[in-house]
């Protein structure tokens, strides 16, 4: 299951307020914090932007990606600046689903085989 990280980065000497999306196995995704957005939009932009880019947002029948609110739910973690973005489309959640039932299927097919010894 696909998870993005956001968090917010405050402005330096050197840069301005940002925002840096993360996913494992993938390379950060970093955008300049737009002010005509609220804080949940901005997170929602960046999260949004790395799943275009990594090609993790299907496409539909015109073309267009998918909402991102649909495939992805959100949460904070407890630091209060950090933001998840979990991946709950239907599609990642079947094969999510596909794979636990062939591993109960083994699971039964192996106990079958040491009642029937």
């Amino acid at each position: 299951m696909k998870a993005i990280t956001t968090q917010y980065k405050g402005p330096t000497n050197a840069r301005g307020s940002r925002i840096i999306a993360k996913a494992e196995g993938v390379k950060a995704h970093t955008v300049s914090y737009d002010h005509s957005l609220n804080a949940d939009e901005n997170h929602e932009a960046v999260a949004r932007g790395l799943a275009v880019r990594m090609e993790w947002l299907k496409l539909n029948d015109r073309n267009e990606h998918t909402a991102f609110a649909e495939d992805y739910a959100e949460g904070t973690l407890p630091d209060g600046n950090t933001r998840v973005f979990v991946d709950v489309s239907r599609h990642t959640v079947l094969e999510m689903l596909k794979a636990q039932l062939a591993d109960c299927r083994a699971e039964i097919r192996a106990l079958e085989t040491r009642l029937g010894e």
